[in-house]
């Protein structure tokens, strides 16, 4: 089977979900582990915070999973860095 990877985030996920069901992709810990932490840094979990959790070692892990992120909208930006979002 040819390995397809579309640029569109949801439709990649429409093209695994239809090769899984037919049996054609398995679910491996590391795509698992790449799911969890797309979702955290999608849902704006600091990033040192994450590293630590998952015992990640370095930003080359998150620049890999980078196409999967949606970038946040310009007023959560705004925001984030005017310090208006505090969770702590």
């Amino acid at each position: 089977m040819k390995d397809f990877r579309p640029n569109d985030p949801g439709h990649y996920i429409n093209v695994f979900l239809n090769n899984a069901s037919k049996g054609a992709e398995k679910f491996t810990v590391e795509r698992l582990r790449s799911t969890w932490l797309v979702e955290h840094l999608t849902g704006g979990t600091e990033p040192f915070a994450l590293m630590a959790a998952a015992g990640v070692k370095s930003f080359s892990t998150f620049e890999r999973l980078a196409d999967y992120v949606p970038l946040p909208s310009d007023d959560r930006l705004t925001a984030m860095f005017r310090r208006e979002v505090r969770d702590v």
